[in-house]
């Protein structure tokens, strides 16, 4: 597609060569409709969408990821039967999209402004590309996940960054009792920026404390989702899972002219599990991982040497015959919800209640900081995935076998 100067987001939709990087659209407008095609001829083609934004001009999503059109013509149009097809130079489908309609007419592809490719005709939107993410995330896409089916949109790495076919990690919307967002190595966990407690994700604090966007989660019916909205004039933005394993939150700054890096995980204290049960993580302090007060190193030979994910044990036990206590832990990223109860319209007193009450309860908190602390979260057996921030993170009541004096860390 051509060059419009002036338009503020996603321009390009076209054939991408991976090697040299190159792109030469041969398509004129925004739109693709049922007497027009869009072809080129390069060494490796990806049909994309990609920014016309940096010197970079990053590509947002690649149709053919899995099968790219190997040294022959490419060329988009609408089939005979009125699908959307990607053939070679023989005329053989590499990619394709079966769009079903009961109202019959014209069929039209058109890119918009958000960097949606939408297919339509008269009965309305048939199919659009934000329903099939590829390693980005966009205003306006959404990572979800439907509770009784397990259908799902997610992110997935390039295998390289220069080769589009998928790589080995994922990012995908996770609701074990509270919603939250994984990073996952195959079916390994790596980094989890808490669960969302109704105004962010209880590990990222200030992830809504910014000038360019709002993120939240929505539930509607069976599906549960989360998405990021621009703040007015603020740009672009993007979200990339990378093929090293990491994630990249950038936007775009009209007076630098490029695209900025505004926030990266997880850093080596963000990974999962970092330090153990009952250890919590500091990135500003070495060692990175500490115990909580009352306990002490389950290995301290182990620990000494920088292996920290055996954690920490408790240095008194929990009596449950009426000695036991709770102590303020704060201000921190609440435990991954392993072994967790979620009740709603429950205050924190009587969370509290029923924790003191159970024998195995080891802590509880607050699941929903907007309804006054009346969404009860009560933990379990062991605490991991914990980690403490100088302000604005959440309280942990931990449970202790005396509940007077102490530090919060040792």
């Amino acid at each position: 597609m051509g060059v419009h100067t002036g338009r503020p987001a996603i321009l390009f939709f076209g054939f991408l060569s991976v090697i040299g990087a190159s792109f030469s659209p041969s398509f004129a407008a925004d739109n693709l409709d049922q007497t027009s095609s869009l072809r080129d001829g390069l060494s490796l083609l990806y049909l994309c969408i990609r920014f016309n934004r940096g010197n970079e001009k990053p590509v947002v999503w690649a149709a053919n990821r899995e099968s790219p059109l190997n040294g022959s013509d490419g060329i988009l149009r609408f089939g005979e039967d009125g699908n959307l097809v990607l053939l070679d130079k023989a005329g053989n489908i590499v990619w394709s999209r079966i769009l079903n309609s009961s109202t019959g007419g014209n069929r039209v592809a058109r890119l918009l402004e958000t960097g949606n490719l939408v297919i339509s005709d008269a009965g309305g939107v048939l199919w659009e590309s934000f329903d099939e993410p590829d390693n980005t995330l966009l205003p306006g896409m959404k990572l979800s996940l439907n509770t009784k089916t397990g259908a799902r949109k997610h992110l997935t790495s390039w295998k390289a960054m220069d080769d589009p076919s998928p790589g080995k990690y994922t990012s995908r919307l996770v609701v074990k009792h509270l919603p939250t967002t994984v990073l996952q190595e195959g079916t390994t966990l790596i980094f989890s920026p808490g669960f969302w407690n109704g105004v962010g994700f209880t590990g990222s604090p200030s992830h809504n404390a910014n000038n360019f966007f709002n993120s939240s989660v929505v539930s509607s019916g069976d599906e549960v989702s989360y998405s990021d909205s621009l703040i007015a004039g603020t740009g672009s933005l993007r979200l990339v899972v990378t093929p090293s394993g990491s994630i990249k939150r950038y936007v775009w700054k009209d007076k630098a002219d490029s695209w900025t890096l505004l926030w990266t995980a997880p850093a080596i204290s963000e990974s999962y599990g970092l330090c153990g049960p009952y250890g919590t993580c500091a990135e500003s302090d070495y060692p990175n991982c500490r115990c909580l007060s009352d306990f002490s190193p389950k290995s301290p030979e182990e620990w000494q040497q920088g292996n920290w994910t055996g954690g920490c044990v408790r240095n008194t036990g929990l009596s449950c015959s009426g000695g036991d206590g709770f102590r303020a832990v704060e201000p921190v990223k609440l435990p991954a919800l392993l072994n967790a109860t979620v009740t709603e319209d429950m205050s924190l007193e009587d969370c509290q209640a029923r924790c003191a009450n159970s024998c195995t309860c080891t802590a509880y908190g607050s699941g929903d900081i907007r309804r006054g602390g009346k969404v009860c979260v009560s933990w379990d057996g062991d605490l991991v995935d914990i980690m403490n921030f100088t302000s604005s993170g959440q309280v942990l009541f931990l449970r202790v076998a005396d509940a007077n004096g102490g530090t919060i860390f040792s």
